[in-house]
């Protein structure tokens, strides 16, 4: 097979294994996603979205009101996010930047062309290129590949990513290799952090009850036989 039908295959192993449903709040409004994708920075969901949960207590779920509260005062609501001033700091100038620019109104952010949101987000101090792609991804519903550690976990061990493989070039390899397409984009990357999760941990894999370890090369090692 080539990598098209390598990562169609995987896709279609993992679909067949578990449910993305419930996986993404299809309920959460654009704004409550992109603070979900920065909240979510190098802690668990369960964490975020404790410290999203929070916000949503106190009101803070528009950009009037995340802009007039006092900074230390949001670190404190966020605290179970971890990084918590940190991660202040950064829906501080995201906010900041969304008023500035587009007068506070997200959707005339996320509604500009992939390449064009891509570039303002990544102008904005705190994001990075995986937040960015999840707030296109998730709050703009447009396709752009997210290559989290887990992404790069699973599929260096699969064989078909180097472990050391920079972001742009791992996106483009899932760009190149899979059709141009929101929902399976979407699909993908929540199987890939459910994968992950239930078998593909960084430590101590549970290889045998893998659903894809027969494509793996580092869960095909890890048969008895």
């Amino acid at each position: 097979m080539d990598f098209s039908q390598r990562l169609e295959h995987i896709h279609a192993l993992l679909k067949k294994t578990w449910s993305t449903d419930e996986w993404w709040p299809n309920e959460a409004g654009p704004f409550e996603t992109c603070l979900g994708a920065i909240l979510t920075q190098n802690t668990s969901w369960l964490n975020a979205e404790k410290a999203l949960c929070s916000m949503k207590k106190e009101g803070l779920v528009s950009i009037e009101k995340v802009r007039e509260i006092p900074i230390n005062e949001l670190a404190t609501i966020i605290r179970s996010s971890g990084y918590y001033n940190a991660k202040a700091k950064k829906i501080k100038s995201f906010v900041d930047y969304v008023y500035a620019n587009y007068n506070g109104i997200i959707c005339d952010l996320l509604k500009q062309p992939i390449t064009k949101l891509r570039n303002a987000l990544l102008e904005i101090y705190g994001i990075g290129n995986e937040t960015a792609d999840d707030i296109i991804l998730f709050a703009s519903n447009k396709p752009s590949f997210v290559v989290d550690a887990y992404t790069l976990r699973i599929f260096s061990r699969i064989g078909i990513l180097q472990k050391n493989v920079d972001y742009s070039t791992a996106q483009q390899f899932f760009h190149k290799n899979l059709d141009n397409n929101t929902l399976l984009f979407q699909e993908y990357h929540a199987l890939v952090v459910i994968l992950a999760q239930n078998n593909c941990h960084k430590s101590l894999p549970e290889c045998i009850t893998c659903p894809i370890q027969n494509e793996c090369e580092w869960g095909r090692k890890e048969v008895i036989y």
